[in-house]
């Protein structure tokens, strides 16, 4: 790391996670470094807060932006328009992006324990917070709200990505409910949107630090490591 004030802060807020090659091939400008900073301090980097500007003016002067490489240009008649809308919670790091019968668009706040609402007319956000702040893996102190999905019944549900837990969210009364997983290893991070129950709920979801599959209709689990398929339940039977 190059000398110069923050480098102490790189170190030991930094670099007991990552390596410092993933610091220094990194390069962005002011606002995304702030929003890199941000990330790591939603999920628990120990940085103390009068050290956050120190660091984040480090990181823009000894790392910054690269060029982009040319962009391949195809002859036609075609014309984009992109909008973009930064969300409220700076380094919130939004997930999976849906959207609901009424035009608006739901996602995860996965960095910041959230779901979040968007009214694409108004650029009005909705901050909804998981009911446990708490709950961690070995990087992070939050939820960490991943995979998405908003099934036939319109009700979105969501992988708690830093617990072992499945969770829908209420769309008439905002109210959050969890569902434990029996694994308590178990960090559920995708869940397709087929196959559902007759009830409209989310019947699969990848568990990746479990290496397995479960099917929540049936409580089936396709075990990964060892390739064979087995019922876990007697109602599997």
């Amino acid at each position: 790391m190059p000398d110069g004030p923050g480098k102490t802060v790189v170190e030991t807020a930094c670099l007991g996670c990552h390596e410092p090659v993933r610091i220094s091939n990194a390069g962005y400008n002011r606002q995304d470094w702030q929003n890199v900073v941000h990330m790591m301090l939603n999920v628990g980097a120990p940085v103390p807060p009068d050290q956050v500007g120190v660091l984040t003016e480090y990181l823009v002067k000894n790392f910054p932006e690269k060029p982009e490489p040319a962009p391949s240009i195809i002859a036609g008649n075609a014309e984009v328009a992109i909008k973009e809308w930064v969300v409220p919670t700076a380094g919130a790091r939004p997930h999976d992006p849906l959207a609901y019968a009424d035009g608006s668009i739901w996602f995860t706040g996965n960095f910041a324990g959230y779901i979040g609402k968007l009214d694409p007319k108004t650029g009005k956000f909705t901050e909804y917070s998981l009911p446990d702040s708490k709950a961690r893996d070995p990087h992070t102190p939050k939820s960490n709200p991943c995979g998405m999905v908003i099934t036939s019944q319109d009700i979105p549900w969501f992988c708690e990505f830093g617990s072992n837990r499945l969770a829908s969210i209420d769309p008439e009364t905002m109210a959050i409910h969890e569902h434990v997983l029996p694994n308590a290893a178990s960090r559920p991070r995708r869940t397709p949107s087929r196959p559902m129950t007759s009830s409209g709920t989310p019947t699969m979801h990848a568990a990746i630090s479990a290496g397995s599959i479960r099917r929540r209709a049936r409580c089936r689990s396709f075990l990964l490591r060892a390739g064979q398929t087995r019922c876990r339940t007697a109602a599997c039977t």
